[in-house]
This record gives C-alpha cells, sequence and structure tokens, in this order.
C-alpha cells in the first residue's frame, strides 16, 4: 500500500481514566489520489476517537488525523 501510518507521539503513559491526544499521521507515497478508510478496532476499539473516519489523500500529501486514547478506568 502506498500510504504510511505513524502516531505522534509514539506512546503515552496515562493514569486510569485518563485520556491524552495523539496524531495519527499518513502519507501518501503513491502517484494516484488514494481514500483512507480509518477505525479503531479490537480489544481497545472502545478507548480510541479518531477526529476523522476516512482521509483523501493526493500523491506525496500528508494528513495529520486527531486521535483521543483513553485508558480504562481500572
Amino acid at each position: 500500500m502506498p500510504v504510511s501510518a505513524r502516531f505522534t507521539p509514539e506512546s503515552v503513559d496515562l493514569l486510569p481514566g485518563a485520556s491524552a491526544p495523539v496524531t495519527l499521521r499518513l502519507h501518501n507515497n503513491g502517484a494516484e489520489t488514494t481514500t483512507v478508510t480509518l477505525g479503531a478496532t479490537g480489544d481497545l476499539a472502545e478507548h480510541v476517537r479518531l477526529d476523522s473516519t476516512t482521509a483523501i489523500l493526493e500523491p506525496n500529501q500528508t494528513v495529520d488525523v486527531g486521535v483521543e486514547v483513553q485508558a480504562a478506568p481500572t
């Protein structure tokens, strides 16, 4: 896939019940416009909120998506 993704910061330390913002940085390394569908899955899905569920990236474009992660209460 011509799209790369990384979180900034790469990790966060949270106390139980606390939340923190992170950024998901997507970059289209390909030569064509690409649509990326975003979603949290698995056991931690209920602890992740994405500012957007779709990103459209032109060739060589970088898009930042806000993400909030929340630690379980206990």
